[in-house]
């Protein structure tokens, strides 16, 4: 599910993120056990257009899954909330 929520960046740019991912420590399999890590490293690579991104990323998981989150969501949280539903499912 992570994946598709990803894919509001486009494929092409989810591919590029993912490279610069890697090249930050967090692989492609790890973006939902390193919640904290990857909201990090798309702030090292996104600057303060980071949170725009995470903000956009945290609707579509909100959307997907039929969950609120308020704006003092992280993304970090969102993601882990995603996992813990991927997970009972």
């Amino acid at each position: 599910m992570l994946e598709d929520v990803l894919k509001v960046l486009g494929v092409d740019n989810m591919a590029v993120l993912y490279v610069h991912l890697e090249k930050l420590g967090v692989k492609r399999n790890e973006v939902a056990d390193k919640p904290v890590e990857f909201s990090n490293a798309l702030r090292t690579i996104f600057g303060q257009a980071a949170s725009i991104l995470e903000r956009q990323i945290i609707s579509t998981i909100a959307s997907r899954t039929g969950g609120i989150y308020g704006q003092k969501t992280t993304l970090a949280d969102a993601l882990q909330k995603l996992k813990q539903e991927a997970s009972a499912n």
